[in-house]
């Protein structure tokens, strides 16, 4: 439940309004199903969780209390800023998904926050996939550019190679060899 005053213009509250969400909703909000290898939750500003898609939390559990006890300091700080209303992103080793960043921001008018675990090579994995087409089309038009280069160049010195034999027949005796022009 989410309950909101309203004052009038001397500050005095006229009323308050509520609504109510089911927390099965906000876990499927948070399930991510753009990655393979994430997981997602809300805690609140007293770092209650609100939601998670993670298997084996407790809604009863603390995620600063549960950042202390992992004995990761990255995620000791996480936990701090996001009680502190702060967004960011840290790279650190999930026990559930080994090397991840983990995003975190505030949701503003509600005091609560979610975080986001990713796995780095998933995160990364279309970036991946992006430098190797990249790095392919880049040899491909290498070699084009040699083949049009080597052309250009045969091109190029064609009439010379022409003069040369010619030149070389004249050398050879042959004084009535015709010369390119």
């Amino acid at each position: 439940t989410y309950c909101y005053p309203l004052t009038d213009e001397h500050g005095n509250m006229t009323a308050v309004v509520t609504a109510d969400i089911l927390l099965d909703y906000i876990t499927e909000f948070l399930d991510i199903d753009y990655f393979n290898h994430a997981y997602a939750c809300m805690v609140s500003r007293k770092g209650t969780f609100i939601s998670q898609t993670e298997e084996g939390i407790d809604f009863e559990d603390n995620f600063f209390e549960l950042a202390k006890e992992s004995g990761h300091p990255e995620l000791i700080e996480v936990a701090q800023e996001m009680m502190d209303g702060k967004s960011g992103m840290k790279e650190w080793k999930s026990p559930v998904l080994g090397d991840s960043y983990i995003f975190f921001m505030p949701l503003q008018h509600m005091g609560w926050s979610t975080a986001i675990v990713c796995e780095a090579s998933e995160l990364f994995k279309n970036y991946y996939r992006s430098a190797l087409v990249l790095l392919v089309l880049f040899i491909c038009m290498l070699v084009l550019l040699s083949l049009l280069l080597r052309r250009s160049v045969h091109r190029l010195i064609a009439p010379l190679t022409k003069f040369t034999q010619a030149a070389d027949e004249v050398a050879r005796g042959n004084l009535q060899a015709i010369l390119p022009i």
